[in-house]
Parts: C-alpha cells; structure tokens; sequence
C-alpha cells in the first residue's frame, strides 16, 4: 500500500552509510470518476479525470489501451488526457475499425507503471447524416 519505505543503498553487497536515511514513497492515486465516457474513433477527445486523492500532480500519462499519451495539469484533484485515434489503438488491422469499441483507461505516474482502473471510454464511429425529412420548406422557416 502507499507509505514512506526506507531504501539502503548497497554497493557489492556491503551497506553504504549515508548521513541521513533515504526513503521511498509507494503513491497509490485512485481515478474516481472521467468526463466524457465516450468520443470520436478519431481521436482528440479531452477527457477530465477525477481522483479520489487531492494530490495529483503526480499524475503524468494515461494510457487507452495501450495506446501512452501525456496527462496535462488541471485543477485540483483532477488531470486532462487527450485521446488518441482508435486506430493508434487497435495497430494494424486488415478489417474496419468497428463502429463502437470500449477502450481501458489507466493512470501513470511514472509513464511506465499503470493503474488497472476497470474504467473504460467508448470510441463511438461519428454520425453520419443519410437523410433530411422534409428536404423542404418555406423561406420563413418553422419546418
């Protein structure tokens, strides 16, 4: 769990004496909660990631998958994370990208090591429009 953990330094298997004792803070940084749940297939969604902690400023990536992409500051308890296209997600495919897709999401702090959060975004294929009914109407509108 988090805590401070004291570190000795070892050189050859014999102690190195140090002046003052060094330690090593475990951080355990919570999302509780991220806004949208779901966007564009291609990418470029700002998604705002809540903790359950207030010090977050340790916070440095978020991964989608396993797609790695930096956090950026917000305010307090919380960081932005921007999406990245689905196809950055799901590598090199011969079939479609499918219409809708759930995507993990973790938190980093050290860009290598990730929470397993159980959170998921949805990347959802934009709309497109086939048909406007009625195709027309009068100058003065209200149809």
């Amino acid at each position: 769990g988090p805590g401070l953990v004291p570190v000795e330094v070892m050189v050859d298997n014999n102690p190195v004496t140090t002046d003052s004792r060094l330690y090593f803070e475990y951080l355990d940084v919570t999302v509780a909660s991220f806004v949208p749940s779901s966007g564009s297939i291609k990418g470029g969604t700002a998604l705002t990631i809540n903790f359950i902690q207030d010090d977050v400023d340790v916070v440095t990536h978020c991964r989608l998958g396993d797609s790695i992409v930096e956090a950026l500051a917000g305010n307090g308890g919380e960081v932005t994370c921007i999406t990245p296209p689905a196809s950055q997600l799901l590598g090199n495919r011969t079939e479609p990208i499918p219409s809708s897709f759930l995507a993990p999401l973790d938190i980093s702090i050290n860009g290598v090591d990730f929470s397993t959060s159980h959170l998921h975004f949805t990347y959802l294929a934009d709309p497109v429009v086939e048909i406007i009914e009625p195709q027309v109407g009068p100058d003065t509108g209200g149809t």
